[in-house]
């Protein structure tokens, strides 16, 4: 998988966007931090998402905030709603998880995500959710 500084599409290392949230009152601020070409073609665009609202059962009455790292391709992007907010030198903190990500992905045990922020966020408060409610073992 080739690394890009920038690319020719109208997304660019560094963009600020705001989305659509699930709710009117959450607003994402989704930053691109990396610009990948997927092996078998398209791009696969190496997220931060802040300002989120996801609720932790691990973590009763604390929202969950902010993501440091998602995988997602052009459509996420292109049907989130995004508008231009600015440009920002790109945080660090989204390699760990990058890393993490491209490990599995080489596997072939990972993908990125197609679907809108929105749905995205649903499905990682579902998972958080789900996790949380495995019965203990005996």
């Amino acid at each position: 998988m080739t690394a890009h500084a920038h690319t020719t599409s109208q997304y660019q290392v560094g963009q600020r966007w705001r989305c659509q949230g699930r709710t009117p009152d959450e607003r994402p601020l989704l930053q691109i931090n990396e610009i990948s070409t997927h092996p078998l073609g398209g791009q696969i665009f190496h997220i931060s998402l802040y300002d989120i609202k996801i609720r932790n059962p691990r973590t009763p009455g604390v929202l969950l905030t902010h993501m440091a790292y998602l995988p997602v391709t052009l459509p996420t992007l292109q049907h989130s709603g995004l508008q231009a907010v600015d440009s920002q030198p790109v945080n660090d903190a989204y390699l760990e998880g990058r890393q993490q990500w491209q490990a599995a992905f080489d596997a072939g045990n990972a993908g990125a995500y197609g679907n809108t922020v929105a749905a995205i966020l649903t499905l990682v408060e579902k998972q958080l959710h789900g996790i949380a409610n495995v019965p203990p073992k005996h």
